[in-house]
């Protein structure tokens, strides 16, 4: 029987190079995808010569799986063998740990799971440029350039000996920032579905779709977004659903209400007007940090 290692459904970057990296120092393991792979994981795996992990539909074949940048039930495949799961490397809050029996479950407040396991490559001794340059590229991805609120000095700690052997250079991260927008060719539908994640809250669930792009007010029309969104709303039958649009480039967010029933709950959580079902913030605002609805 294989072995599986995989994320969320439809990952980030986070997600798709931490599986990649760790099939490396566990080639027993194979990589694979549920859904959709974004724009930036496309962009930076060509840009290394690095092969896409599997695209696959079901798992239940799986002798053991790891997961990797989750740990939220709700944000996998309908009937996930959950039981087969053996190992979980994560950086996000009110995971279902109780959910993974047989699961051992290292999750750490930092800013990206990259970190954990280039803390591995260095532990064991591993020296492949490919993949720690890979690795330092997410650290740098996932915590915007170190200015993410859930930044930890575990994450420079790590970038920086990534770096001391392979450096980065700036067109890299800014080309690789820049990637991010293309997902908006691929139509304003595809662009709010490629990065959504389900939470249980005590409300029910709430679904956020994510999106950071630089100069995120010149490429997005915010009206016709709320618009696409009350329709992925009503696909997905969900009560409470939202989009968090942050401009990398100026360290700004938009949040985008699906519905009255959304707003009304955005407007309790962050005691701000939504206006149109729209408020902007002026800093960057992350579904593990500022979206934890009580």
């Amino acid at each position: 029987m294989p072995n599986y290692i995989c994320s969320y459904v439809n990952p980030d970057l986070d997600g798709t190079a931490c599986g990649l990296a760790l099939a490396r120092l566990m080639p027993e393991y194979k990589p694979v995808y549920f859904g959709t792979m974004d724009c930036e994981s496309e962009y930076v795996l060509e840009h290394f010569g690095i092969e896409s992990p599997t695209k696959v539909f079901d798992i239940n074949d799986a002798d053991k799986i790891i997961l990797v940048d989750t740990h939220h039930v709700a944000q996998l495949t309908p009937n996930f063998p959950i039981d087969k799961v053996s190992l979980i490397y994560d950086h996000h809050p009110r995971g279902d740990d109780n959910k993974f029996p047989n699961a051992l479950i290292d999750n750490r407040e930092i800013g990206a799971a990259a970190s954990i396991i280039a803390e591995k490559y260095f532990d064991i001794g591993i020296d492949d440029k490919k993949m720690l340059h890979l690795l330092g590229m997410v650290i740098v991805s996932n915590t915007v350039k170190f200015t993410a609120a859930t930044t930890a000095k575990f994450d420079h700690d790590m970038f920086a000996r990534i770096t001391q052997r392979y450096p980065i250079s700036e067109t890299e991260i800014k080309d690789m920032f820049d990637s991010r927008a293309n997902i908006l060719k691929r139509g304003l539908h595809a662009a709010a579905t490629a990065d959504i994640k389900i939470f249980d809250t005590p409300y029910g669930q709430i679904g956020i779709s994510q999106l950071g792009v630089p100069g995120l007010a010149k490429v997005i029309d915010t009206n016709a977004m709320k618009t696409v969104l009350f329709q992925i709303a009503q696909e997905r039958r969900l009560e409470y659903f939202l989009m968090n649009a942050g401009d990398v480039d100026k360290n700004s967010s938009i949040v985008i209400s699906a519905n009255p029933a959304t707003t009304k709950l955005l407007i309790k959580h962050f005691e701000k007007p939504f206006i149109n079902d729209i408020q902007k913030f002026d800093r960057l605002l992350y579904r593990k940090k500022d979206f934890l609805f009580k």
